[in-house]
Formats: structure tokens, C-alpha cells, sequence
């Protein structure tokens, strides 16, 4: 076990043990500011354990058990301690106890990564902490941060013998880009560091902007499974200083387009806010992110649409029927504005998949845009699609 201080910027926020091989919180001893913390983490000590834990990588990440035998490191968690937590999302962090370093010392956006402190306990050997965002970035996939020209950028894999999560993100980020919408974030096919193609966008935060998700908004571990996320989220929003006009539109859009490109992946890590890393108040909503779990990616050559409407997805809703019970406004999308079925075609012949495939996730997303334009006109979602939801 060691002491550290979890820190927001130089804000000490409370003394910590933690087991350094496993990683995680095993006693808070003082907390000087529960205030300092992201919400769901404020109620008491083992939520904030439980926070930080859910800060490592999974240890379901692709190919993760091989990256940590190569730099001698046992499990994700001792990995998130020896990059000190550090992450690209937000300023948070912890010191080692005795260790005489601040924020200035450790910030990844002003001194970039893979820099190295070394340091040496009264009680045991020296310990080198090597900093990298990687250690903190969810998600199951591959995943690299690299930088280029003082700008970070995130490199991002797909499912083993599968390029389509990639180009799920073109498509997703041509759509985006024709509705005019500026709140998300765009893809690029790119080079990995393994040699085979994936994605890259731009880091959308900063030190003075940092991301807080959803769930870090609403989640706690007592949640009643009657209690409305959706709603809480809402208010939560306008409470942090956000218009709920604002709020409602940007959730109606999201439930919307990710209709339309049949994202099951909504979860409550994949958006959320922008917050002032200094007054704690929010900014705006974060920009859209993550398409890639879309258009029947784990299983293409069987997409089909009455299959994909009775999929369960994740969000704030199990079923995209629930989900679109919520949209305020269908016409957020303009229909006229959305990629046509020759673009989508063209975009995927760059992939691996089948023309056969192709043609399946194309007519999907065909009657998709029909069920839209029938809800538009008025019609129920079970009249839309035959399907009644719960």
C-alpha cells in the first residue's frame, strides 16, 4: 500500500491508499473538498474508490494482457497509478505522498506524454512514473493517443478481422458534416501504431476545458432501477449552468442520428458535458463521439431491420423504441441533408465487407430514413415500424 493525495489541478481533494499493484483504493483517510469531485463520486468514500477504479482501461481492452507483460506492468490498474491517473479527459490526478510536484509538473496538455519522473520512497525502491494518457482511455478497442504539432489525436481500432467500426465513423461524421451540425467530433482513417488501418480524431478538451460524461453526472452505485437517468441528467445540466433548450436539442439530435446509423452504443461514458476546469460550471454540451458500434457491426451480412429495432442498446434507454419516445423534435435531422445510398456504398467499398454486406447495412439505413420521415409526418413510432416498444 502507498499514500497518495487525488488532486484536482493543485486542489487537493483527499489522502488515498492505494494497492499499487492492483490499483485500486483500499481506505480514504481525509477528504479536504468533496466538492472537487465529479458528482457521482461525492456521496461518499467508496464512491470515490469506485470512481477511480472505473478510471483504468478494462482489462477487456484488446490485446492489453500482452501490452502490460511487455513493459512489466500486472493489471490496468497499476497502470493507471503509474501514470499517476492522468487523463486527456480532465485535470484530475494523484501526487504521491512526499513527492513535491504540481500540476505544472504532471500536465499532460502543456508538457505532452511519455515524459518520466522518477521517484524514491523513505520505505521502498525507486519508482519511475511514466506519463501517457492511454492508462485512462476506455473502451474496448485498441487504443493510442498520439501527438502531432503540440495537438492530441486518438487513435482507435476496430474488432480483430474487421476494418467497418472505422468506417462507421466516416459515414457517421459525413452525416454530421452534411446536417451542418458543429457538436461532434470528425473521423479520419489513419495508420496505427500495429500497421493496420483504423480512425483518428482531434482531443476536444483542453486544461481549461474538460469532459465530464454522463455518467459521472448521474451514476452512483444506489441508483433505483425505476428512477429516470434521462431525467436527472437534465436537470443536473441546467443545474451546472446549461439552457435546457440547448440541453433537449442536442439529446434529441444524438437519439436521432443514432437512430438512423443504428449506434447500439450509447452509453453513459459516450457523452456528456464540457466544464470549466476552474469554476466547475458547464460550458455546453460535449460534442458527439464514438460511432463506430453502428450499422450491424459485429454481424453486417445479416443486418436487417426488424432484427436491429428489437436490438437492445445502451443509453438511457434498452430500445431505440424507448429512446425515440423521448425526441421532442424529429426534425432535427433534415432528411434532404443525409448522404445518399450511393455516397454510403462508396464510403464502405474501402472496407473489407462484402458487397453483400454492404448492400444489407445500406438498405438498413435506407429504412431507417423512411421510419424517420414517417415520424416526422406524424405517424407513432409502433405505427412506423410494427414494432411496440416498453
Amino acid at each position: 500500500m502507498a499514500g497518495y493525495v487525488l488532486q484536482h489541478k493543485d486542489r487537493a481533494i483527499a489522502d488515498l491508499e492505494i494497492d499499487q499493484v492492483q490499483g485500486v483504493v483500499t481506505s480514504v483517510s481525509q477528504v479536504y473538498d468533496r466538492e472537487l469531485l465529479v458528482p457521482r463520486a461525492r456521496t461518499g468514500d467508496e464512491d470515490i474508490a469506485l470512481w477511480w477504479r472505473e478510471r483504468a482501461i478494462p482489462a477487456t481492452r484488446q490485446n492489453i494482457g500482452d501490452f502490460l507483460a511487455e513493459i512489466g506492468i500486472a493489471t490496468t490498474g497499476e497502470y493507471l497509478v503509474r501514470n499517476l491517473g492522468l487523463s486527456l479527459n480532465d485535470c484530475y490526478w494523484i501526487r504521491p505522498a512526499g513527492l513535491d510536484i504540481g500540476w505544472k509538473d504532471v500536465n499532460l496538455f502543456q508538457n505532452g506524454s511519455f515524459f518520466e519522473i522518477r521517484h524514491r520512497r523513505e520505505d521502498a525502491a525507486e519508482t519511475s512514473y511514466s506519463f501517457s494518457p492511454d492508462s485512462s482511455t476506455g473502451g474496448d478497442l485498441p487504443k493510442w493517443w498520439v501527438e502531432d504539432n503540440g495537438e492530441f489525436f486518438l487513435l482507435k481500432g476496430n474488432l480483430p478481422g474487421s476494418l467497418q467500426q472505422s468506417y462507421n465513423e466516416i459515414f457517421a461524421t459525413l452525416l454530421h458534416q452534411r446536417q451542418g451540425y458543429s457538436a461532434f467530433v470528425p473521423y479520419s482513417l489513419a495508420s496505427l501504431p500495429s500497421g493496420e488501418t483504423g480512425c483518428r480524431c482531434r482531443c476536444f478538451t483542453n486544461e481549461n476545458e474538460e469532459y465530464i460524461s454522463a455518467w459521472d453526472i448521474v451514476g452512483h452505485r444506489n441508483v433505483k432501477g425505476n428512477e429516470s437517468l434521462r431525467g436527472r441528467f437534465i436537470e443536473a445540466c441546467v443545474a451546472g449552468g446549461l439552457d435546457e433548450k440547448d440541453v433537449l436539442a442536442h439529446l434529441d439530435y444524438m437519439t436521432l442520428t443514432d437512430f438512423l446509423i443504428s449506434n447500439s452504443d450509447r452509453h453513459l461514458n459516450n457523452f456528456g458535458v464540457i466544464r470549466d476546469s476552474e469554476t466547475f460550471r458547464y460550458r455546453r454540451m460535449a460534442p458527439l463521439f464514438d460511432f463506430g458500434n453502428s450499422m450491424a457491426y459485429r454481424s453486417p451480412w445479416e443486418a436487417d431491420i426488424r432484427r436491429t429495432l428489437k436490438e437492445k442498446i445502451k443509453g438511457f434507454s434498452s430500445s431505440s423504441g424507448a429512446a425515440m419516445r423521448n425526441v421532442s423534435d424529429y426534425a432535427s435531422v433534415d432528411l434532404s441533408l443525409l448522404p445518399s445510398i450511393d455516397e454510403l456504398k462508396d464510403i464502405y467499398s474501402g472496407s473489407n465487407l462484402p458487397e453483400k454486406s454492404v448492400g444489407l447495412i445500406a438498405n438498413l439505413f435506407r429504412e431507417k430514413t423512411v421510419i424517420l420521415g414517417k415520424l416526422q409526418n406524424g405517424i407513432s413510432y409502433s405505427d412506423a415500424t410494427g414494432i411496440y416498444y416498453s
